[in-house]
C-alpha cells in the first residue's frame, strides 16, 4: 500500500520554487489583504514542548514562530462587520486521519535543519508526537504508549479555534479577536459554519471526538459572547443561509443522514432550532434557488466527521436536494419530508464505489440556473475502492491514480419545474472515467452518464486536450459568489498528493461572465499568496467579495523565501473582476 507521507516538515526545492513563481496564469482579480493569521506559538522541533509567542522577536534561537490558525473555516457578516471562525492545522488533521483510517501508521520526520537555517521549511505536522496535545490532555501512561493511540494521533495538531471580526467600513486591514470564556471551545475541532440573523451571530463546529456539534452565540452589535450549547444528535455544520426573515442551516446527524434546520431562537435564547428538511446524507452547502432551498450533500467519511459513520449503512451517493417552494412564513416542520433528491453523483460518475465516496460542493443561482460542483477529498476514493474490493486491488499505485478525480462543474436551468424532470448539463467534466472491475482486477475507461462537457475537462480545463497539471490538482468546488454580475468559483488545489510538496500556485478563482460563456481564470495564484491552497469561503459585503483562505504553511514566517508571504489563513477583499485570458 502506498505510504501517506504527508506528515512531516515540508521543504521547497529550487525546482519547485521556480514552478511556484513562474506560472503562466494572469492575475486579473485585484485582492486586498484585510485579515491575516497571527503567530501564536514558538515551534522548537518535532515533539518538543512549545513556548508561547509573546510578540516579534520572542521566539529565541532554535525556534520558529508558528501560526496554527490555518483555515478561515466559517464566514458570515452582520452590517459592515465580517465574522470569521477558524480551524487550526486542518490539513494536518485531515492527512493524519486519512492515513490512520486507511490502516497506515503516519510517518513524522524530524528536520533539525529547519531550526538551524537549513530550510526553508513551510509546514510542520506532528500528529501523536505533539506535546501540546499531551499537556492539554495528560494521560497516566508512558509516552511510547501515547504514540500508538490512534485517536490522539488524529487530533495531535489540533488547537482551539478562534473568532475574529473585521470592520469592512474602515477600508483598511484590521482584525479583532473575540474573547470566549467557555470550556466548550476547548473541545471543539474548529468553527466550520457561521450565520447571522436578528442581531445574533451563530458559529458551530464538530467536537474533537466527532460526536456532537458545538454551537456558539454572540451579540452581533456589541460582539459580546452570549453562550454555547452542545447537540449530541448532530455532529457537523458547514453552511447557513438567510432567506426573507429566516435563517437556515444544514447539519450532519450523529446517527446517520442529515437535516436542514430553521433557527427559531433570539438574543435571550439563541439555541432553538426546528427541523424543516430530512436529507439522506450530511448537508454540506445550502443556497436559495427560485424561492426554494437547495442542499448539496457529502457521504459519511472520516474527513467529513467520523460520527456520521455510526449510522452509515451503504450510504447513497451525494447529490442535490430541493425543498418545496418557501411560503411567506418560512419552512416549517411539516415541510421536512417534502424535499426531493433531484440529482446525485452516480448520474455522472460511472464507478458506483467512487460515486458513493465523493461530495458535492458549493452551489449558487446565476442567471436563472443553479451551478454546482464536486469535491474529492484526497485518498478517500482510493480508500473506498480498497475497502470494497480488498485483495482484488493488486496494484495500489494504479488504483491511487485511476480512482483520483478532479472537480467537475454542472448546472440546471429548469430545476424549479414540478411539471417535468429537471435537466442537468456538464460544463466541465469528462467523457470517460476509469471504472474498477473486481472480476479481473482491471480498470476500464467507461462513458460518464451525462454526455460530453460543454466547455472543457475537469478542473476548469478550457479545452479538450490532455489535462494540465494545474487542472488536475483542483479538487474542491469550495465557494461561490457573485461580483460585477459574474459568478465566481473558488477552488482548492491539492498538489501534495501528486508531488509530495506544498501548494504550487495557490487556489484558483474562476468566473462565469454569463450563462453562455465558459469560465475564465480570474486569479490562479492564491490571490497574492501562492501558499493559499484554496478559497474556503466567499461572503458578499457591500460591493465587494471577501474571500477566506486555507493556508497550511504554519511555520512560514514570510522571510524564508523571497516573495512568498507568511503562512496561516487570510481574508482578502476583491473589489473588481476583470475578464482576462491566460497568456
Amino acid at each position: 500500500m502506498q505510504s501517506f507521507r504527508a506528515h512531516h516538515v515540508f521543504r521547497i526545492s529550487g525546482l519547485l520554487f521556480l514552478a511556484t513563481l513562474t506560472g503562466a496564469n494572469v492575475q486579473a482579480a485585484d485582492g486586498t489583504l484585510v485579515v491575516k493569521s497571527e503567530p501564536d506559538e514558538c515551534y522548537n522541533g518535532l515533539g518538543e514542548p512549545y513556548q508561547p509567542y509573546l510578540g516579534e522577536g520572542s521566539c529565541g534561537e532554535g525556534s520558529i514562530a508558528k501560526r496554527n490558525q490555518t483555515y478561515g473555516w466559517a464566514l458570515t457578516s452582520h452590517g459592515t462587520d465580517l465574522w470569521i471562525g477558524t480551524g487550526a492545522n486542518v490539513s494536518c488533521l485531515g492527512a493524519t486521519a486519512g492515513a490512520i483510517f486507511s490502516g497506515e501508521i503516519p510517518s513524522f520526520e524530524a528536520a533539525p535543519n529547519c531550526l538551524d537555517g537549513g530550510g526553508p521549511c513551510l509546514t510542520v505536522c506532528e500528529g501523536p508526537e505533539s506535546q501540546f496535545l499531551y499537556e492539554r490532555f495528560p494521560l497516566p501512561v508512558p509516552l511510547i504508549e501515547r504514540l500508538a493511540d490512534s485517536f490522539l494521533g488524529i487530533i495531535g495538531d489540533w488547537r482551539p479555534p478562534e473568532v475574529w471580526v473585521h470592520d469592512t467600513s474602515s477600508g483598511v486591514a484590521n482584525q479583532e479577536r473575540i474573547a470566549i470564556d467557555d470550556t466548550s471551545l476547548q473541545s471543539t475541532l474548529g468553527l466550520r459554519g457561521a450565520g447571522a440573523h436578528d442581531g445574533v451571530v451563530l458559529m458551530g463546529g464538530p467536537t474533537i471526538t466527532g460526536i456532537g456539534l458545538q454551537m456558539f452565540a454572540f451579540d452581533a452589535d456589541t460582539k459580546e459572547f452570549i453562550g454555547s450549547r452542545t447537540y449530541l444528535r448532530y455532529s457537523n455544520v458547514r453552511r447557513f443561509v438567510s432567506y426573507r426573515n429566516d435563517l437556515y442551516l444544514g447539519v450532519q446527524k450523529t446517527g446517520g443522514g442529515g437535516a436542514v434546520l430553521r433557527w427559531t431562537g433570539n438574543r435571550s435564547d439563541p439555541f432553538d432550532f426546528v427541523t424543516v428538511g430530512e436529507i439522506d446524507n450530511e448537508v454540506a452547502y445550502l443556497a436559495v434557488y427560485e424561492h426554494r432551498l437547495v442542499a448539496s450533500t457529502w457521504v459519511p467519511s472520516p474527513l467529513s466527521s467520523a460520527a456520521g459513520l455510526l449510522g452509515a449503512n451503504e450510504p447513497s451517493p451525494p447529490g442535490i436536494w430541493m425543498s418545496p417552494r418557501i411560503p411567506f412564513y418560512g419552512l416549517r416542520a411539516w415541510h421536512a419530508d417534502r424535499w426531493r433528491k433531484v440529482w446525485d453523483l452516480s448520474d455522472y460518475e460511472p464507478d458506483p464505489v467512487i460515486a458513493a465516496s465523493g461530495g458535492i460542493g458549493d452551489l449558487h443561482q446565476f442567471g436563472g440556473c443553479l451551478y454546482f460542483g464536486t469535491m474529492h477529498p484526497p485518498y478517500v476514493s482510493y480508500q473506498a475502492i480498497t475497502a470494497a474490493y480488498g485483495d482484488s486491488v493488486d496494484d495500489p499505485d494504479e488504483a491511487m491514480t485511476k480512482s483520483r478525480r478532479t472537480l467537475a462543474i454542472f448546472r440546471s436551468c429548469d430545476l424549479a419545474s414540478w411539471l417535468k424532470s429537471p435537466t442537468f448539463e456538464v460544463l466541465y467534466g469528462e467523457d470517460q472515467l476509469p471504472v474498477f472491475s473486481p472480476g479481473d482486477g482491471e480498470w476500464q475507461d467507461t462513458e460518464t452518464g451525462m454526455g460530453p462537457p460543454r466547455y472543457g475537462r475537469s478542473g476548469f480545463q478550457n479545452d479538450f486536450g490532455e489535462p494540465l497539471f494545474e487542472n488536475l490538482i483542483q479538487i474542491y468546488t469550495w465557494s461561490m459568489g457573485i461580483l460585477d454580475g459574474q459568478l465566481c468559483v473558488g477552488t482548492q488545489e491539492n498538489a501534495h498528493s501528486l508531488t509530495g510538496g506544498a501548494a504550487l500556485n495557490g487556489g484558483d478563482l474562476w468566473c462565469f461572465p454569463d450563462n453562455w460563456s465558459p469560465a475564465y481564470l480570474a486569479n490562479g495564484e492564491g490571490l497574492g499568496n501562492t501558499g493559499n491552497s484554496g478559497f474556503r469561503n466567499i461572503e458578499r459585503v457591500g460591493d465587494s467579495l471577501y474571500v477566506a483562505t486555507s493556508n497550511g504553511e504554519n511555520i512560514n514566517d514570510g522571510n524564508q523565501i523571497p516573495m512568498l508571504p507568511a503562512g496561516g489563513f487570510e481574508v482578502i477583499r476583491v473589489d473588481e473582476i476583470v475578464p482576462s485570458e491566460p497568456e
